[in-house]
């Protein structure tokens, strides 16, 4: 196989990809460079068990076979059902988004017995209008008979790409009114401590702001990146763990994915307005949080280290154990306990969705606790090899933004160290 470099540089501003920026996603020409090498058919099944936002379905889906993406973040998942919305949907956006806000101004919101969780950065006034306009996207553009929170949802197969693209461009307004609660930590959101830092926004200001996002998500397309975008068939996206696939045993003929980074991303914190936005109030908030792999809160019972997870893994958690740097035995061995725990399960369970001869395809990066090297692709390596997979092939690219090179503090162990990206490329033996 050749390969293009996952990352995606290349795709500032371009195409379907360019309509939510996510520190986790890697390049639509990558997925699209490899599923031509797979000898797949239209009916064969591709699956991101770590959907995201939506490259690895979006692109199967446009080039014509069948795609199946979850994730457990659910406002990725709209976001990743979004990119599915047909052309004929983009034309009439502007308008339809002029119906949502006038009836957002008319009708008012629906209101949270226990506040809005959008308090946390807006006044009463402007949480209240944005609530309003979310309730219209679902009363307007769903076949919802009326609002539920999506917090409270366990499925988001009953919203349309249609509606999904005006949760994208609510999401990409909320990132622009609230950069000033963004941190030296790009993943990291702070809230208002007092009402004089909440955020007062005007009727026609976030009128004039959600319009400029439509016109930009529609300028977009105009820079498609890939040949070819077939939106007849656009891929099922929804809400599930990658630890218990919704799926039937053997029925995926390929995955291509990345698996959560193991450098104490907090998925749900990066996202934490976006899921205030579908109603996740604090405690909603600490369950998801608790779900998403590479957490970074403890979540019930500690895991035990298991033999499965293979020796790489297992020297790097006991010199971890062994570290003299605070917390180190305690807090983070705990959270890496965690992370491997459900990355094996993940993997484990991807192995019974797939069939025999089809194809798993991952992306990973290796990353150092403290002065540790953590080398994830040689741990999922152990990992495959523990579930019978064959290695058909490992290509690494060297690259320079981790969040390493983010946090001041890490950079006292290793100011100049880079991270190294491996693609790794297996099959499940027949018969397995």
């Amino acid at each position: 196989m050749r390969y293009q470099s996952p990352k995606q540089h290349s795709e500032l501003g371009k195409g379907r990809p360019s309509w939510f920026d996510y520190y986790a996603g890697y390049s639509s020409r990558f997925v699209a460079g490899l599923l031509p090498c797979l000898d797949l058919t239209a009916n064969d099944v591709i699956l991101d068990p770590w959907n995201g936002t939506g490259t690895t379905t979006s692109v199967a889906a446009g080039l014509g076979f069948t795609a199946i993406g979850f994730d457990a973040n659910p406002a990725m998942s709209l976001v990743a059902k979004g990119r599915h919305v047909p052309a004929e949907d983009m034309a009439r956006a502007v308008s339809r988004l002029d119906a949502l806000l006038e009836a957002a101004l008319a009708n008012g919101d629906v209101g949270f017995s226990d506040g809005d969780p959008l308090r946390n950065w807006f006044t009463a006034e402007t949480a209240s209008l944005l609530r309003s306009f979310e309730c219209q996207i679902q009363e307007q553009l769903t076949e919802c008979s009326q609002y539920r929170s999506v917090a409270t949802l366990h499925t988001i197969g009953n919203i349309p790409p249609k509606a999904a693209f005006f949760y994208t461009v609510a999401f990409r307004a909320l990132r622009r009114l609230l950069r000033a609660f963004v941190g030296s930590n790009p993943t990291w959101m702070k809230t208002a401590k007092t009402p004089a830092q909440s955020t007062t926004v005007s009727p026609d200001q976030l009128r004039k702001l959600m319009t400029e996002e439509v016109s930009a998500l529609a300028s977009a397309l105009s820079q498609q990146l890939l040949p070819v975008w077939d939106s007849s068939k656009p891929a099922q996206v929804d809400v599930a763990s990658s630890t218990a696939l919704p799926l039937n045993d053997m029925s995926v003929s390929a995955v291509i994915t990345s698996p959560p980074y193991c450098t104490r991303i907090d998925y749900a914190m990066a996202t934490r307005a976006e899921l205030a936005f579908l109603g996740y109030d604090e405690k909603a908030f600490r369950t998801l949080r608790e779900r998403l792999i590479g957490a970074t809160v403890i979540a019930g019972e500690r895991p035990r280290p298991a033999r499965e997870w293979g020796e790489t893994c297992l020297k790097f958690l006991r010199r971890m154990e062994q570290h003299t740097s605070k917390a180190s035995a305690s807090y983070y061995l705990s959270t890496h306990l965690q992370y491997f725990s459900s990355i094996f399960a993940s993997l484990r369970e991807v192995d019974r969705a797939l069939r025999g001869g089809g194809y798993c395809i991952l992306v990973v990066q290796d990353s150092y606790y403290k002065d540790l090297h953590n080398d994830l692709p040689s741990i999922i390596l152990d990992m495959a090899r523990g579930l019978r997979w064959r290695s058909i092939d490992t290509h690494d690219f060297q690259v320079t933004r981790t969040m390493a090179r983010i946090n001041t503090k890490a950079q006292r162990y290793a100011p100049h160290r880079s991270a190294v990206e491996s693609v790794l490329v297996f099959s499940k033996r027949h018969g397995e």
